[in-house]
């Protein structure tokens, strides 16, 4: 899989609505990132997963939530930095919309 599917499967689920804002303020214009793939911590199994990262809560300080996409569920998810500055992932939630909409 590309960056460019993966832009593509959120573009087609927000079908232009990118200024759409959830509970913590962030639009997805303004929080959108280019999909790259970056490991996270798993904390169930403790493994390390490989998870395009495509949206970050505040891409400056880079706390906060962070919307994922995982290749091989074909399924949208969270991630949170930890108090070690650890990226975990959280979980599943379906579409990209879902996942935002959790944060």
């Amino acid at each position: 899989m590309s960056s460019e599917e993966v832009t593509r499967l959120i573009e087609a689920e927000v079908a232009g609505d990118w200024d759409r804002q959830n509970a913590h303020g962030c639009t997805i214009r303004r929080c959108l990132t280019e999909p790259h793939k970056l490991a996270f911590t798993d904390p169930l199994n403790h493994d390390t997963v490989d998870l395009w990262l495509v949206l970050e809560e505040d891409s400056e300080t880079r706390n906060g939530y962070k919307v994922v996409y995982d290749e091989i569920n074909e399924s949208f998810g969270l991630t949170i930095t930890d108090a070690h500055e650890r990226p975990v992932f959280l979980g599943l939630y379906g579409g990209f919309l879902d996942a935002y909409e959790a944060m």
